[in-house]
């Protein structure tokens, strides 16, 4: 076997050790280039500009007292649990659930509110239809300014629940500021809501709107 200083000497040996240590190093930049996941840019990612104000946390959501029922409660504060765990404690959403509604729900009364509602309201509404025209007609739920909207079209328990469970996971990332994903890239704000499941895409938006770390 050859030693070290007799292959440093011997230099058409050292040339051809060192082609190949180049060509292995080439090669493996070139696979990880290739086959590795690469973070996705942010802006590839986003379907709509990142323009909704950014909130501070610990963030309250004012729940109308009487729209959601014992059950549905504890799907709220299942959804709060998830938001801070899963954003390792940067999202940390508070439901206030005795708020009393000093007024109707409208859009008019209740965009610009000041504080942040949430409503569960019958598609049929008028004024919830028209919310459904200016945004999808196939919406679960709507999320503008200061208030989201839940459409109460629920019926059987555990289904309702696992739905209610997306739909608001879904609304309260709009809440946060984020928008909607496109599908090629797993995430909560896809617009089906992922089964309300947040995923790397949507930290990643997110720790860019409030300079977090995954």
């Amino acid at each position: 076997m050859l030693s070290l200083k007799e292959i440093l000497f011997n230099r058409p040996l050292f040339i051809a050790l060192m082609s190949i240590f180049t060509l292995g190093v080439i090669s493996l930049l070139v696979y990880c280039t290739a086959f590795m996941p690469q973070t996705p840019k942010v802006e590839d990612m986003i379907l709509y500009p990142l323009d909704r104000p950014i909130v501070q946390f610990p963030f309250e959501i004012n729940v109308v007292d009487g729209d959601f029922n014992e059950s549905q409660q504890k799907v709220l504060l299942n959804v709060a649990n998830t938001w801070k765990v899963k954003t390792n404690g940067v999202a940390d959403i508070k439901f206030n659930m005795n708020w009393k509604a000093p007024m109707p729900f409208t859009e008019f009364n209740y965009i610009y509110y000041g504080k942040k509602t949430m409503w569960l309201r019958d598609s049929n509404d008028p004024e919830i239809l028209r919310l459904q025209l200016n945004s999808s007609l196939n919406a679960d739920g709507v999320s503008k300014g200061d208030f989201i909207v839940i459409m109460n079209d629920f019926d059987s328990v555990k289904h309702d629940n696992n739905k209610l469970f997306v739909i608001v996971m879904h609304e309260i990332g709009h809440q946060v500021s984020l928008e909607h994903i496109r599908p090629q890239f797993p995430a909560l704000m896809n617009i089906n809501g992922n089964d309300g499941v947040i995923t790397d895409n949507d930290l990643i938006v997110l720790c860019t709107r409030y300079n977090c770390k995954k």
